[in-house]
């Protein structure tokens, strides 16, 4: 018996930047808040799927992300048996770039004694597919997204158990 794992993580990004870009099938680009930015690629279509305005007007509103977590099939027949389905995925589902953890210790001299203060990131990193390899130039396809999540230690619990064809479909809405 196989177990699924599911995943559903939501989070709240405050809009940074639009930007109009002259590619005719990317003409907005929006630019997400955060340590690491994340910026979301979309044309005309993509706006209206998910109720977001074309207009440079969205700086400083906040996009509400969902992510839910699902396993990409894999093919039955021979010569890729075994091999993940790649046709199987759809425009807004994202692959797993990266999960991390890091501890950064600093020491704090303001406090008597002296102590050392830690704190704990812990990040996804997520971009659609069909993204180039990041050496060549290449059109982004449209839509694409490279978001960057800060997770809690129990999500990233979560997604660290996460089967390696695991990938993540994205909704958004404006708040």
């Amino acid at each position: 018996m196989q177990i699924t794992i599911k995943v559903q993580i939501t989070k709240e990004f405050k809009i940074d930047e639009v930007k109009a870009t002259r590619a005719i099938n990317a003409p907005l680009q929006i630019v997400l808040s955060g340590e690491k930015k994340s910026f979301l690629t979309l044309n005309k279509d993509i706006c209206t799927r998910f109720n977001i305005p074309m207009s440079l007007d969205l700086v400083d509103r906040t996009l509400v992300c969902s992510f839910e977590s699902r396993e990409l099939p894999l093919k039955n027949q021979r010569p890729f048996y075994g091999c993940v389905n790649m046709e199987s995925f759809g425009s807004d589902d994202l692959k797993i770039d990266s999960l991390k953890k890091s501890k950064i210790m600093s020491p704090s001299f303001t406090m008597i004694p002296p102590s050392k203060h830690s704190e704990v990131s812990r990040t996804l990193e997520l971009s659609s597919f069909g993204g180039g390899d990041g050496m060549h130039l290449s059109p982004l396809p449209c839509p694409f997204y490279q978001i960057v999540l800060e997770l809690t230690d129990e999500e990233y619990k979560v997604c660290k158990i996460l089967p390696p064809t695991s990938i993540f479909k994205v909704s958004f809405r404006l708040a």
